[in-house]
């Protein structure tokens, strides 16, 4: 009888165990966080980070070369000012803090400078993204510069259009994606959507993405099936007293794109995705009282929800958020800028996400030898040593000749789960290693 010895290389080896765990992941992790609950996410520490200007705000938060990089304007007021200059920030441990960068307008006709963002190139650069405006605010430039090392830096150049301000940057696939909005006040305004190859080229994609109720700051990530998804803030007019933000959706390759209404007016959206179910925001949230929040995002039920408040006080009036997001050393660090009757402060918080957390045990599996027609079975003990539900949508082997057998779809924290794994061993799959005696 011809027998099959069915080995690691042949079956499960090392990299294909682990797209085995990260389908568990990337496809099965859900958990609800609910409105203020602390099983949304904890706080763990805010940290005033600056506070040397009249008013420091617009935030935006990177790491970067294992360092954390913070830039944010620094004026004497929220509005339009001559003085005006971003400041980058850079700490390696989120506590202690050290100015490495200060950037003004050197175009003289557009003196203010406002709303910096920071992102990474493919290639590794650091790029700076800001808008440079007309005293008056009646023009509008974007702006950007690169660094190697987050220090030095080149000299800027003109993105997009005048006065089509393309307010942040997200990198896919090798191509740079932003959302520009109209500022002229004096027409209706819409946005339009921008790509590049090389960041500092862009062509436009889509020449009217949203033009409904005065459509302004919007923030892009990416699914892990490269679907596109927006939020884009709206604000007050006429024809929609409501303006709640819009969540958009796009296929490759990002012409043709659906709106829903996200069930809440906000500002400032920065939008993190860790996986597909855990989709974070950041923003500037109206309702009861002008605060920064921390929202989760349900993509298939078109909602976000609250979970935890990081406005300093009630005194904010308005005058707060522009948050930045990163998710480093299993923490949700977030900048962000907050007002009161004294000041205008930069703040960093800490924040332990509420999350499951799988680990797979064995990591690899040796079926040893199998019969052709007979069944291997071994088990895999999933383990979830997280902090919130694991759901398991789904377990997927690359193969047909594997199989899985039923389990259940919730591992509670701490709890684990045993998966049958089944090896049909066929003589129709091919490679395959013989074992004979030799005559």
């Amino acid at each position: 009888m011809v027998k099959r010895r069915s080995e690691i290389l042949m079956i499960f080896s090392v990299s294909n165990i682990q797209r085995i765990t990260f389908t568990i992941v990337s496809l099965a992790l859900a958990t609800s966080l609910q409105a203020q609950h602390p099983r949304g996410g904890v706080l763990i520490d805010t940290l005033k980070i600056w506070d040397q200007a009249p008013h420091n705000a617009f935030t935006d938060l990177i790491h970067f070369n294992g360092s954390f990089y913070c830039v944010f304007r620094e004026a004497r007021y929220h509005t339009w000012d001559d003085s005006s200059v971003l400041r980058l920030l850079k700490s390696v441990d989120g506590e202690h803090w050290s100015s490495v960068a200060t950037f003004r307008s050197l175009i003289a006709e557009y003196p203010d400078i406002r709303d910096p963002k920071l992102a990474e190139t493919p290639d590794g650069r650091l790029m700076l993204i800001a808008a440079v405006a007309r005293i008056d605010g009646g023009v509008y430039q974007t702006l950007v510069s690169f660094s190697p090392d987050g220090n030095e830096w080149g000299e800027s150049t003109s993105i997009g259009e005048v006065n089509m301000w393309i307010w942040d940057i997200t990198w896919h696939e090798g191509v740079a994606y932003g959302v520009g909005y109209y500022t002229k006040s004096d027409t209706s305004c819409f946005t339009r959507l921008y790509a590049s190859q090389d960041g500092m080229n862009f062509s436009v994609l889509v020449d009217t993405l949203f033009s409904a109720s005065r459509p302004s700051e919007t923030s892009i990530v990416f699914l892990e099936d490269h679907t596109a998804v927006c939020l884009i803030r709206r604000d007050f007019d006429e024809a929609d007293p409501v303006a709640n933000a819009q969540l958009g959706l796009a296929d490759p390759p990002y012409t043709e794109w659906s709106f829903v209404d996200a069930g809440t007016r906000l500002g400032s959206p920065s939008l993190l995705r860790l996986t597909d179910d855990h989709i974070f925001m950041g923003a500037r949230l109206y309702n009861n009282w002008a605060r920064t929040a921390l929202l989760r995002l349900d993509i298939e039920q078109h909602k976000l929800t609250e979970f935890l408040s990081l406005a300093r006080s009630t005194d904010s009036k308005g005058d707060a958020a522009y948050p930045g997001l990163v998710f480093h050393d299993d923490y949700l660090w977030v900048s962000y800028y907050s007002s009161d009757p004294v000041e205008t402060a930069v703040y960093l918080a800490k924040v332990q996400l509420k999350l499951p957390s799988l680990t797979v045990n064995p990591a690899s599996i040796d079926f040893d030898t199998v019969a052709v027609g007979d069944t291997g079975r071994a088990v895999l003990t999933l383990t979830n040593t997280g902090s919130a539900d694991l759901n398991l949508k789904d377990i997927s082997p690359d193969h047909s000749y594997f199989k899985i057998n039923a389990y259940t779809p919730v591992v509670p924290p701490e709890g684990q789960q045993d998966v049958e794994v089944l090896y049909l061993a066929s003589h129709r799959w091919r490679p395959f290693r013989f074992h004979h005696d030799k005559k």
